[in-house]
Parts: C-alpha cells; structure tokens; sequence
C-alpha cells in the first residue's frame, strides 16, 4: 500500500535522523519539513538527504523564540508534528554520564518551559484529525507527564493517544506522548 501524501514537520530535527526515516516512509510522497535553530546542524541534514536521494525533505532555519515567523504561515497544514525537544538528557545517563555534572540547576528548571513553549507553539501547525507526538529523552516527571498535563489543559482541541516512558532497560530511557488535534464540530 502507498503512503500517504502528507506534510510532516520534525520540528526540532537536528542533523535530521528522525527526518530522514520519515522522509523515506513517505517514499517520495509528501514533504517533510525540518526545522532547528543551528544551520550547521541543517547542512548536515541536506547532505545525508542527498546522499540518500530523499528529494522530499525541506531543512528550514528558525530562530530560538521566534518560531511564531515560521510557524504561522503553515498553521493547521501539517498531517503529522514531531516535537523532539531538548532536554536535561537524564535518560542517557548511561551513555554520558558527565551530564549530571555540567547541567546546572537553572538548566533543570528551564527545560520544561522551552518544551512547553515548543510543543505549544508547533502544535500550531497539526491539521484537523492530525498527529502531534512529543519526545524526550529523560524520565524527569516535570519534563515529561507535568509537561504534557499542562499542554493537555491549555489545549483542549487535542486528545492524547498513546504514550509514556520506554527503558531503561536494555535500551536508553525516554518518553513519548502522542495526541490527535480533534475535528471542528460543526
């Protein structure tokens, strides 16, 4: 069967990992657009698109707290989101264990914020009927199941749907959270 047509946004893509399996899902249908505040990161992703012959993925620069610019002109347009945000790291502790030593308590504090702000502003762009799924990779309550609490009471337009921690175990320790943004009643 032939995937569907869809626009995706990796919305924090990095060197487009996420971007690149989810461009070849697509197999050449659709686009993916990836967004991230690092243009070297960006660059890294089109070279491995290239390399890959994925034609169907657009890197897109944004600027750190003005997503808005970029977000609104796709506003409600996008079939699927992923926001993979930043995080303390906690989850792979195991490899980089130096990451409790160099975070620093301002740090900790900061990061549910940015993630709140993110999937706030990103789920700007899920269409009716469209999936959003949020990622970290940390087991830390006010990063995870606190963020998506706030997020679920401020956006009452989306359902949650699967989702939760994974690991750690014999893989590294992360949480998942999807949701559907519901149909307009008419």
């Amino acid at each position: 069967e032939s995937p569907p047509a869809w626009n995706v946004v990796d919305a924090c893509a990095g060197a487009g990992g996420k971007s690149l399996a989810l461009a070849d899902a697509l197999r050449g249908k659709g686009r993916v657009y990836s967004y991230d505040t690092v243009p070297g990161k960006l660059q890294a992703l089109k070279r491995r698109a290239s390399r890959a012959g994925l034609r169907n993925i657009q890197a897109v620069a944004v600027t750190e707290g003005q997503e808005d610019e970029t977000v609104k002109k796709f506003r409600r347009r996008a079939q699927a989101v992923l926001v993979d945000a930043p995080c303390s790291g906690w989850g792979v502790l195991r490899r980089n264990p130096d990451i409790k030593w160099r975070q620093t308590p301002d740090v900790l504090e900061r990061m549910p914020r940015i993630q709140e702000r993110l999937l706030a502003q990103y789920s700007e762009l899920v269409a009716p009927d469209g999936l959003l799924t949020f990622g970290v990779c940390t087991f830390r309550k006010a990063e995870t199941s606190d963020v998506v609490a706030r997020f679920l009471e401020s956006h009452p337009d989306f359902a949650p749907l699967a989702g939760g921690f994974l690991g750690p175990g014999p893989c590294d320790g992360f949480f998942v959270q999807s949701f559907r943004r519901k149909r307009a009643s008419s």
